[in-house]
């Protein structure tokens, strides 16, 4: 993920699952929100052989600034759960 975003970006949020990831089905990511209230997942895609994309579809997405926690999450064989969370600060626009 780039280094800095603001509420109302629409940049594409790109996970490194560290691992090749490229027989994964049912890509998502789980998503909370600063407030600690709002979660949810979104349907995302493999990128390349390890990372987990997502493009924001629209400036309301991002709506809130602080401390968002991203998640990947799939199956691949057997398996499925979650990789590492990972944190990114969303800014408020003029600071």
């Amino acid at each position: 993920m780039a280094d800095k975003f603001y509420v109302g970006d629409t940049p594409l949020i790109k996970l490194d699952c560290a691992e090749d990831i490229t027989s994964a089905s049912g890509i998502k990511i789980f998503y909370i929100k600063p407030d600690q209230l709002t979660t949810g997942y979104v349907t995302a895609s493999n990128l390349g052989n390890r990372y987990v994309t997502f493009q924001v579809p629209n400036t309301s997405w991002l709506d809130q600034f602080g401390e968002w926690t991203f998640q990947s999450y799939m199956s691949i064989g057997a398996w499925t759960g979650h990789g590492e969370s990972v944190k990114q600060r969303i800014h408020e626009l003029g600071r």
